[in-house]
């Protein structure tokens, strides 16, 4: 019975291994360059067979990086979104908490892409949910997109507002300067049809941040 339970535990802790699997150098790489240089990303992910990587981990990651250097290269994702579900998929599960967020702005995305605003929100939802709080960047991308899809839906008109003034003070928090401008100068631009003293306010400081 002991050598039973032994032989289970080896072949579970195998298994977990297998699925892990060791982490694919060029997508190590791929991620590295995602930010500050997706068009390199984008170069090393297309040298990539999917199907030759080795363990689930390597695809979801592989399925993550693709999605996003489509996003920021293009503006847009696949219309399948069966490639971002394999990350959204595996990462859900906690395995990486980090990842798990990108997966869910990514999923957000792909939605939008294919015009389901409420869907987009619901997974930008879910992102700010999970999120790490001390990542003020990408809190406030999270909190920028969602502004946009309510400025273009006209779901609520006053939830962009809300949701530009929280992505200002996470951007605010992250020294994201760039951003600063182009949100308060957002908030400027929507607060003129309904308080001109709040429009000139955040028109000052964009271009205080300028």
């Amino acid at each position: 019975m002991k050598k039973l339970l032994l032989f289970a535990l080896l072949l579970s802790i195998c298994i977990v291994g297998c699925d892990r699997g060791k982490p694919d150098s060029r997508l190590v790489l791929a991620d590295s360059l995602i930010e500050p240089r997706p068009d390199s990303a984008y170069t090393i992910l297309k040298t990539i067979v999917p199907d030759e990587l080795s363990g689930k981990g390597n695809r979801a990651l592989y399925a993550l990086l693709l999605t996003q250097a489509e996003y920021k290269l293009f503006d847009s994702v696949a219309m399948d979104d069966s490639l971002i579900d394999v990350a959204v998929d595996y990462y859900q599960s906690g395995r990486d908490a980090e990842k798990r967020t990108r997966s869910y702005l990514y999923k957000s995305a792909e939605q939008l892409s294919s015009g389901d605003q409420v869907s987009a929100l619901e997974w930008l939802k879910r992102a700010e949910s999970v999120a790490d709080t001390s990542d003020y960047a990408l809190l406030g991308r999270i909190n920028n997109w969602m502004a946009k899809i309510y400025t273009a839906s006209y779901i609520n008109n006053n939830k962009q507002l809300e949701k530009y003034k929280k992505a200002l003070y996470y951007y605010e928090k992250a020294g994201n300067m760039a951003q600063q401008i182009l949100t308060a100068y957002h908030l400027g631009a929507h607060y003129r049809i309904i308080d001109q003293d709040s429009a000139r306010k955040y028109i000052d400081l964009s271009l205080m941040f300028a």
